[in-house]
């Protein structure tokens, strides 16, 4: 199962490489996150996020979690 999120602009084009994140599910409980460019997202050394994966391995494996919040749009 995958999950695309995009928006389209008001002249009909599609998004940019930087406003398009996939996640794609790898267990019942997780999924990795692939970016416009192809690139797997992960957390470096440093903490920070990054994408810079062609595969999938266990840094690349987020868990999300849910919150009982009301998202008003």
């Amino acid at each position: 199962m995958m999950l695309l999120l995009i928006c389209l602009s008001s002249s009909g084009e599609g998004p940019d490489p930087t406003e398009i994140l996939m996640a794609i599910r790898v267990t019942d409980t997780k999924v990795a996150l692939k970016s416009g460019y192809d690139k797997y997202l992960s957390v470096d050394q440093k903490s920070r996020v990054v994408g810079r994966s062609d595969a999938i391995s266990s840094r690349e494996q987020w868990e999300p979690v849910f919150e009982d919040v009301s998202m008003d749009c």
